[in-house]
């Protein structure tokens, strides 16, 4: 069996890494993700896990039988993390792909590019890469693969309950850890933002919007 992560960045995935994965799956069993073609002709029967920022289906690539999970966030939450968090991460021995973006756009630019990801990384592959704006049809092809093809998602808020069931799912051990590595330091509230930059980012963001209440209430009604 073949444990993949919709890692969609600032949700919580180191996190559950450190928290779940780590404790049950040896590292010469984790496989890392550098791309489709690489996986496409990795092999991948040695592993028990896919590490990385990867869409669903990726699993059309393999002959391994599959298992997906993801955690989603308050997608405005995950707007303010993730550009912080891109802006900080500016070291000598790192800097983020993504940095000369960071510095040269305000968060609302920023986000921008990368506009309703929860969304995009959910529908997945093949119609992240066929539609390359956000649409309705993708936010139904999301919907429709979390309410389906997901063994297991869960929200940031709750994501020991979330790392609670996919470990009794699969009869593993749990240890909460908290990835502090990874935490964005001095970033602003959502509360704290301008009133325009929320009403633009809320445009922006519509189906990750849509698509995180969506999970709420699917949630709710398990």
């Amino acid at each position: 069996m073949l444990h993949l992560f919709t890692h969609i960045p600032k949700t919580g995935g180191t996190s559950f890494k450190r928290s779940v994965i780590d404790l049950n799956i040896a590292p010469t069993e984790i496989y890392h993700y550098r791309g489709l073609r690489s996986f496409t002709f990795g092999r991948l029967s040695k592993f028990a896990f896919v590490e990385g920022h990867y869409p669903y289906g990726i699993h059309l690539l393999t002959r391994q039988k599959c298992v997906y999970y993801t955690i989603l966030r308050d997608p405005i939450d995950q707007a303010i993390s993730y550009y912080n968090f891109v802006r900080q991460c500016d070291y000598s021995s790192y800097k983020h792909p993504e940095l000369l973006n960071a510095k040269r756009l305000d968060l609302v630019g920023f986000t921008r590019l990368h506009a309703n990801i929860q969304t995009r990384m959910i529908a997945g592959f093949p119609w992240n890469i066929l539609m390359s704006n956000s649409t309705e049809r993708l936010l139904r092809i999301a919907k429709t693969n979390l309410a389906e093809n997901y063994a297991c998602f869960g929200l940031l808020e709750q994501i020991e309950t979330f790392e609670q069931k996919v470990a009794s799912i699969n009869g593993w051990k749990h240890h909460p850890v908290y990835a502090q590595a990874t935490v964005t330091r001095n970033r602003p509230r959502v509360e704290d933002l301008p009133k325009t930059d929320l009403v633009a980012l809320s445009e922006i963001q519509k189906f990750d919007i849509q698509l995180y209440a969506y999970a709420k209430t699917h949630l709710e009604i398990d």
